[in-house]
C-alpha cells in the first residue's frame, strides 16, 4: 500500500507527514489537522516500534475520519470503534486484494 505525501479532497489538499511527537503531545497514533490541511502518523521509533501495517492503518484511520467529517457525519467521525474498525477492514482489503479486473492482457 502506498501512503502518499499529498491527498486532494474537497478541494482541499492536505500533506502527510511522520510526526514523533504525537505519542507524547497527544497520546495518539495519528492525527489530522483541519488548520494546517496535514495528516501527521506517528513513525516507527527505537523507542515506540511500529510495523508498516501498523502505520498504514494509522494512515486509513485518518483519511476516515477526513472524508466522515467532510461529509458532515461529526458524530461517526467521533465514534473511534467505528473508525478504527472501518481502517481495519479496508486495510485488509486493500492488502488482500488481487489481479486487475481492467487489465485486458
Amino acid at each position: 500500500m502506498t501512503i502518499p505525501v499529498f491527498l486532494n479532497i474537497m478541494n482541499k489538499t492536505y500533506g502527510v507527514e511522520f510526526n514523533q511527537d504525537l505519542l507524547y503531545k497527544e497520546d495518539a497514533y495519528g492525527q489530522v489537522s483541519y488548520r494546517e490541511q496535514k495528516i501527521f502518523i506517528l513513525p516507527d521509533t527505537r523507542q515506540f516500534p511500529r510495523s508498516v501495517e501498523q502505520i498504514e492503518h494509522t494512515y486509513l484511520h485518518e483519511i476516515i475520519h477526513l472524508i466522515l467529517d467532510e461529509m458532515n457525519k461529526k458524530d461517526l467521525s467521533k465514534d473511534e470503534d467505528f473508525v478504527d474498525m472501518f481502517a481495519g477492514f479496508l486495510h485488509q482489503i486493500i492488502q488482500t486484494s488481487r489481479g486487475d479486473l481492467l487489465d485486458k492482457n
